[in-house]
């Protein structure tokens, strides 16, 4: 039976500030993997208090305090409560039936701490052969494939060569970076696999725009290609499976206005993903996505480059903490945020590693 609180989850005044820094740290670092502001404030609520058992009442308390936009304080009790029950089918939370109370339960931190501050590059490690083997199933679909026009067999062939470049991507990344994430990594995909019974399952015939919108299906839902801004993510997808597109291209197939096209063009454009292609004699833009491996290992080099950033504030936070130590240590909630922060530092050791051989892997892969 759930026993009563023994700390006050409401931290005292004092400590507040520290305890927003930690907060933006933990918002901005689930910004690259599609996390809400109010998800990463949720979660950053019950790390901060790992031990506790919060109420949805006590989430709302907290959330009036620390989470603020232009038109509101806190979160709402239904925002909160989906939140919560997404999270505790991902097994990151857990969740307990509050005593003599009807439909009403408290939750804490499930101990999996690696699920949440696992970024893109660790979180599919394990499902790389399930991937894969779905992928070599599409490939096996589109060499069947018998093409009706002369489009149908330019683009039959281009989405081969890019399912193949996918799955030498997955296969090169398991291998240079299994080994740090093997003991850590629990496996949590929530990519859906359509038939994929293996490389060797036979498919019913299938019109090749079916074909790609499996495979784009998949690259939506695989946390190894997550972007960090999810309005742009399904003309990414495009681009992942035809490599060469012109905005009107995109506009069709996207459904997306051509307002938003634009938009998203210039932001691949800004962060180096796509590259204008000219081609002489035609007076159309086309853009083009050359490298499937570089554009992962840039988006995966950004990121960290960002996490690291963060880590001088971190560091920054800790020895004013520590510094104020005297006045602060008999505090609620001091020991708890000394001890979060210690945690994330002695993860950059792994981060400044992975930055390293992320920029190696852009080297190698360069299609400049």
């Amino acid at each position: 039976m759930p026993s009563k609180k023994s700390i006050n989850p409401i931290y005292d005044k004092k400590l507040r500030y520290y305890e927003q820094k930690i907060i933006d740290f933990i918002v901005k670092s689930g910004e690259s993997k599609r996390r809400t502001d109010m998800e990463s404030h949720i979660l950053a609520y019950l790390l901060l208090r790992e031990g506790l058992w919060l109420t949805q009442d006590d989430i709302r308390e907290l959330s009036q305090i620390y989470y603020k936009d232009d038109s509101k304080a806190g979160i709402s009790k239904g925002t909160i409560s989906k939140i919560l029950n997404l999270y505790e089918q991902y097994h990151v939370l857990k969740k307990r039936k509050i005593a003599d109370k009807t439909n009403a339960y408290e939750y804490s931190m499930s101990g999996l701490l690696n699920q949440l501050m696992s970024t893109a590059v660790g979180f599919g490690i394990q499902e790389i052969e399930k991937y894969n083997s779905f992928l070599r199933m599409k490939l096996k679909s589109l060499e069947k494939y018998e093409p009706k026009t002369k489009e149908e067999k330019s683009l039959n062939k281009i989405m081969m060569g890019r399912v193949q470049e996918i799955i030498d991507f997955f296969t090169f990344h398991k291998a240079i970076f299994a080994d740090d994430f093997n003991s850590k990594t629990t496996s949590n995909s929530n990519v859906v696999m359509i038939n994929s019974k293996g490389a060797n399952s036979v498919e019913n015939k299938k019109h090749l725009s079916v074909i790609e919108n499996e495979i784009a299906k998949f690259i939506l839902d695989c946390p190894m290609f997550v972007i960090e801004e999810t309005r742009y993510a399904l003309p990414m997808v495009y681009f992942l499976t035809r490599k060469q597109l012109t905005q009107d291209e995109l506009r069709k197939l996207t459904g997306l206005s051509a307002g938003l096209i634009s938009e998203c063009i210039n932001y691949f454009l800004q962060k180096r993903y796509i590259e204008l292609q000219k081609i002489k004699g035609i007076r159309k833009r086309f853009y083009s996505l050359p490298s499937i491996v570089f554009y992962n290992y840039l988006r995966y080099y950004h990121r960290f480059n960002s996490i690291l950033e963060q880590y001088s504030q971190l560091k920054e936070i800790k020895d004013e903490l520590d510094a104020n130590k005297e006045e602060l240590d008999n505090l609620n909630g001091f020991y708890a945020i000394q001890n979060r922060l210690n945690e994330f530092l002695k993860a950059k050791p792994l981060v400044d590693k992975l930055t390293i051989s992320f920029k190696r892997a852009l080297d190698q892969f360069n299609p400049n």
